[in-house]
């Protein structure tokens, strides 16, 4: 009579809100409060620091937006009209190509400081780089002087006081992208022909 009766399925079913939920220690109650605490400092701080960076000159580094934009332009048909240079002919012929490549140099620098005095002085890196300019121009003359005299020469780069190659703190002068790098073939004065010379 007894195995008539439908037993319950085993285990019992139960409801798993019939439980008290876990005991939590109180001093987790703190945990979410100091991380709440902990990302406001953080996020001020990386505030703070990024409208100071923002405001700071970094030494070495040209960044004037006036300034970069005339250099950018002025670099890109100084850069264009070298490219369309290349050394080749006889001697003086070669030589007069490195003078007129000079030129075009020399076009960007006067555009270049043509911008207030106080704009450029402003971000010091720039006297320098423009003074880089200069050296290398007086190398390249130099260069073409010799070649003009006849004489078989190889260019010499001038160099910095670590005796480091100018062009490579010219370089490296930019924030972020290269925006005026040294063209090739100002550091290289030679013909693409060797047997033409």
């Amino acid at each position: 009579m007894n195995q008539d009766r439908e037993l319950p399925p085993y285990p019992p079913a139960r409801n798993a809100w019939d439980y008290p939920p876990p005991p939590i220690s109180r001093h987790w109650r703190w945990a979410p409060i100091l991380a709440v605490a902990l990302v406001a400092i953080v996020g001020t701080g990386l505030i703070v620091a990024s409208v100071v960076i923002m405001g700071k000159d970094f030494p070495g580094i040209i960044e004037d937006d006036r300034i970069v934009s005339v250099i950018d332009r002025e670099c890109d048909i100084m850069t264009e009209t070298v490219k369309s240079m290349p050394i080749e002919g006889s001697a003086t012929e070669q030589a007069k190509i490195v003078t007129d490549q000079n030129q075009a140099i020399t076009n960007m620098l006067t555009e270049i400081r043509k911008l207030d005095d106080d704009v450029l002085k402003a971000d010091p890196p720039t006297i320098t780089w423009l003074d880089d300019w200069d050296s290398l121009i007086s190398a390249r003359e130099a260069y073409a002087e010799q070649l003009r005299d006849g004489y078989d020469t190889d260019f010499r780069i001038p160099r910095d006081l670590h005796g480091d190659r100018i062009y490579e703190r010219m370089d490296l002068v930019w924030l972020s992208a290269p925006v005026c790098q040294v063209p090739e073939e100002l550091l290289e004065p030679y013909p693409a022909d060797v047997s033409a010379v």
